[in-house]
């Protein structure tokens, strides 16, 4: 029994009844194709000037992709970033 106690749980289920821990990270990751990723953030660039702020552009963008304009606004970020216009170091695609 006491072995059982000190050994790691293999998820967060076995822990709290919740997520798996393993592989979480990795579904949420690939939940949109990188050409849903493109799309969103060319739109934002393309139709920034429509809107009243950025934030209110990340949110009606995000709706359409069924997306939460937080999720927009780190892609349009990184972009940013990537491209040179941002501050930070260049992320790779792997990381994207």
């Amino acid at each position: 029994m006491w072995s059982q106690m000190n050994q790691e749980p293999e998820s967060a289920r076995d822990l709290c009844g919740l997520l798996p821990l393993r592989g979480w990270r990795n579904a949420k990751a690939n939940r949109y194709s990188p050409e849903v990723r493109e799309r969103a953030v060319r739109m934002v660039a393309e139709h920034r000037d429509e809107y009243p702020s950025e934030w209110a552009a990340f949110t009606s963008i995000a709706g359409k992709f069924g997306m939460t304009p937080e999720t927009l606004r780190i892609w349009v970020r990184r972009a940013q970033i990537n491209e040179g216009c941002g501050q930070g170091r260049p992320l790779t695609s792997a990381r994207s």
